[in-house]
């Protein structure tokens, strides 16, 4: 997703993805609550992160997979 959609947001709450602000930092984790103004991100490496909407210029989410029990490997929920 190019940009950041507000109406988009609260359906990622618990999803994994990444987060690319203006400044150049990234960002690897979960979402978690947004507003209108701010959302909230668990990075695995950092920590609870509060970011402003205007400070954020891109978002990926990760699509679900799901791991097949008898042979081990992924399957994609797509």
């Amino acid at each position: 997703m190019t940009g950041v959609q507000t109406c988009a947001l609260p359906i990622c709450k618990g999803k994994e993805g990444k987060i690319f602000l203006k400044n150049g930092f990234r960002y690897h984790g979960k979402f978690g609550d947004s507003d209108e103004t701010y959302l909230e991100f668990f990075d695995y490496i950092k920590g609870l992160k509060v970011i402003l909407l205007e400070n954020i210029s891109d978002i990926e989410i990760k699509q679900d997979s799901k791991i097949d029990r008898q042979n081990g490997k992924k399957e994609s929920n797509i």
